[in-house]
């Protein structure tokens, strides 16, 4: 019989488990949390499945039909699905970030992780940045790209629309080099600009060439479908000469590029075939319309809130939506593009995905319950999402955070630490 300070727990462990004898845990381990009878879906595009889930730490331990231990925190999901956190690949919550804001908006959408400057401005330089948020972290984990248009003003300052002089560029790679060392996920820009063009394609060649040394990642934002074309031959260019991995990013509204999608998939297939890393991002907005880009199996799902408002009303329902909406995706396969494939597009490891090993960055949400909050609220959470975990600790419950902030800077390849 457990001690009466574990007996409640091993009742209802008992039950959980169908009246089976709790596994103890080993004698000197620490408590852990078992998230009960959840539906799971895992990240990796394939079917849901019944199962429990063990986080010890930071870290899924297990997935399966284990027990929990006496002393463990159980949480009886009740069936609800329990999925990997979402990886908003393009965020501007750059205010949010710099002034050590909760970012709840981003948490309560199932969102645990971020990645900002992606269109081509950033803080700079990121190491003060990056040393704020482990000493006073957020909510969420945090990443960020080197923007060359912050890059540019740097060194050129209010002459920055012209190109480069060859002293200026040796500035621009220093620069970009102190930013990559300071965990920068790589280099990012706009494309396709009017005022920029074909002009500044060498020069951003020459600096992915030093992001590509560094195993970094190149993002190109594209601002209107009518840029499209112009800045996918850029991007192939950029990720030809550099030999780089590259992403194009369309900041437009989604269903703009409706006309479009074909030929750009077709350009970027072309690419693909020719050995290139060329992958694609489309942000999600509340609008009737997806265009069959979202559908490339290369294409991952960002928030698509603007800088100047909060996220679009939930992400995480924008998501089921396009499932619904789309008979060719399931939602496994439409959450697929916002977790694991988001996290190998962003040079992520051990994320993305409810695998033994990763972090256990997780949203537990009811499907049939999701939806925006009400017309005109402008603090009221998304309906159907009951919890969120960023690296094993539950940051949000049932509308409320949990006054937690686990959140780390994460770098290319790996983590770094919140101390």
């Amino acid at each position: 019989m457990p001690p009466p300070s574990s007996r409640a727990v091993g009742l209802l462990v008992a039950a959980l488990a169908g009246c089976h004898r709790p596994y103890v845990v080993p004698p000197g381990s620490a408590p852990q949390t078992i998230i009960m009878d959840v539906s799971v879906i895992d990240g990796l595009g394939g079917q849901r499945r019944r199962a429990n889930v063990l986080i010890d730490g930071d870290r899924i331990s297990a997935v399966g039909g284990m027990r929990a231990g006496i002393g463990d925190q159980v949480i009886d999901g009740h069936g609800l699905v329990l999925a990997p956190g979402l990886i908003d690949t393009q965020s501007r919550l750059d205010r949010g970030v710099l002034t050590h804001g909760d970012v709840l908006e981003a948490a309560r959408q199932g969102i645990t992780s971020v990645v900002i400057g992606g269109s081509g401005e950033s803080v700079h330089p990121l190491q003060p940045l990056f040393d704020s948020l482990r000493r006073s972290p957020t909510l969420v984990n945090v990443a960020s790209y080197a923007g060359h248009l912050s890059l540019r003003a740097a060194v050129l300052g209010g002459d920055s629309g012209r190109v480069a002089t060859p002293a200026e560029l040796t500035l621009m790679r220093a620069a970009l080099s102190q930013d990559l060392g300071a965990g920068a996920l790589g280099l990012s820009s706009a494309l396709g600009l009017d005022s920029a063009g074909d002009a500044a394609v060498p020069e951003l060649i020459e600096l992915a060439r030093l992001a590509a040394d560094s195993a970094a990642r190149f993002s190109g934002a594209i601002r209107s479908d009518r840029m499209g074309a112009a800045g996918i031959d850029q991007l192939v260019r950029i990720a030809r000469d550099a030999r780089i991995p590259a992403t194009a990013f369309w900041s437009t509204r989604p269903d703009s590029l409706a006309s479009s999608g074909d030929s750009l998939t077709a350009a970027l297939d072309r690419a693909r075939a020719s050995g290139l890393q060329v992958t694609a991002a489309v942000c999600v907005a509340a609008q009737a319309g997806f265009p069959r880009i979202v559908e490339w199996p290369h294409t991952v799902l960002c928030s698509g809130e603007s800088q100047h408002t909060h996220y679009v009303p939930s992400f995480i329902s924008e998501l089921s939506r396009i499932a619904r909406n789309r008979r060719t995706l399931s939602l496994e396969a439409v959450i697929q593009k916002s977790t694991s494939l988001a996290a190998a597009m962003m040079g992520l490891r051990d994320r993305g995905a409810i695998l033994p090993g990763q972090f256990a960055d997780l949203v537990l949400f009811e499907e049939g319950m999701l939806s925006a909050p009400p017309s005109g609220s402008s603090i009221a959470s998304p309906l159907g999402i009951r919890a969120v975990w960023v690296n094993g600790v539950l940051v949000y419950r049932n509308g409320q955070a949990t006054g937690a902030h686990p959140g780390r800077v994460l770098g290319l390849g790996g983590v770094s630490p919140i101390r």
